[in-house]
Order: structure tokens, then sequence, then C-alpha cells
């Protein structure tokens, strides 16, 4: 009798056992037609990006004509939205062949920030330009708040690709 008992619990517990494995929930990132889905975004990253940053400095930056006051230099907002459009910006700016700019647009009507200062970068030709950020809120918001809105110009100074895009740029207010 006592080895029924213990073959039926055997029994009870290999049925629940196998019973959790057919109906144990799939992870959403699973996919087993793309085997990349399946890694954990750790090594998703660590096996397609390169935790060292690569530094990009332009080779033929270009400017506006006339007399222009420097305001400042620094990392422009935003990359990660334009992550694409970053990367390629910095990338192609890099080459000696290429001639880059970039083109600063006022956003009133911006939802998330009345002041907004969009920056388009292009590659020699600015008719395809493209955006790859905006001027930090605190920058723009301090512009704004001591000139209005200048007549502005900026030049990609360096960047740097990794994980994400960080594109330097020195701002500048034409001088009247």
């Amino acid at each position: 009798m006592d080895w029924l008992v213990i073959a039926g619990f055997v029994g009870i517990l290999a049925y629940i056992i196998w019973d959790i494995w057919l109906k144990k929930p799939k992870s959403k990132t699973a996919n087993r037609q793309n085997p990349a889905y399946a890694k954990s975004k750790e090594q998703y990253f660590a096996e397609n990006y390169n935790d060292d940053p690569v530094e990009y400095v332009p080779q033929n930056p270009t400017f506006p004509d006339g007399e222009w006051a420097y305001i400042d230099n620094f990392a422009i907002a935003g990359t990660s939205f334009n992550y694409d459009n970053a990367l390629l910006f910095i990338e192609e700016a890099d080459d000696i062949d290429n001639t880059c700019g970039l083109v600063l647009t006022y956003e009133p009507r911006n939802k998330y920030d009345k002041n907004a200062i969009r920056v388009e970068g292009w590659i020699n030709r600015k008719e395809n330009s493209r955006q790859i950020g905006f001027i930090p809120k605190e920058i723009a918001r301090d512009i704004a708040t001591a000139y209005g809105r200048p007549k502005l110009a900026a030049k990609f100074t360096r960047g740097y690709s990794g994980r994400s895009v960080t594109i330097y740029i020195s701002l500048y207010q034409a001088c009247q």
C-alpha cells in the first residue's frame, strides 16, 4: 500500500512539473526566429556597441560669412531620440571628402519647451539636413531671456559614438 501512495505522489508531482513547464510564460523579448531578441539588453549592447567611445572630428566644417560672437561650446540634447541621424552625421563629417554644417531653427510651438532650438546636420548639401538634436533647454532659455531670438549659427566641433551619440557644437550669435 505504501508503494501505491508513493507512486501516486510521484505521478502527481511529475504531472504538476510537466504542466508548469508547458504553461511557463514566454519572455516578451524571446523570439525563436531572431536569436538577438532572446539576449538580455546588456548582452545585446555588449556585443553590438563598443563601450569605448569613438571620437569623430569634422574635417571640413562650414560657417556662415559675417561677424559672429562666440557664446559657448556644449553637447546638444536629444541625440538618443535621433540616434541614426546623429551617428550618420558624425561619421560622414569625419570624412575629408565631405563638407558638413548645422542649421538652427527656433521652435516656439514645441510642446516641451517654448524656447526650443532644433539642431539639424547636413553633409555636402544644406537641403539634405536632418534633425540630430536640440540646444539644451537651459541654454535655450538663457538665450531667450538675454537676447530674445537672435540670429544664431553653430559649428560642429567633435562627436563621440558608442552606446550613445554625443555631439559638441560651438554656438555663435550674429554681431549687429
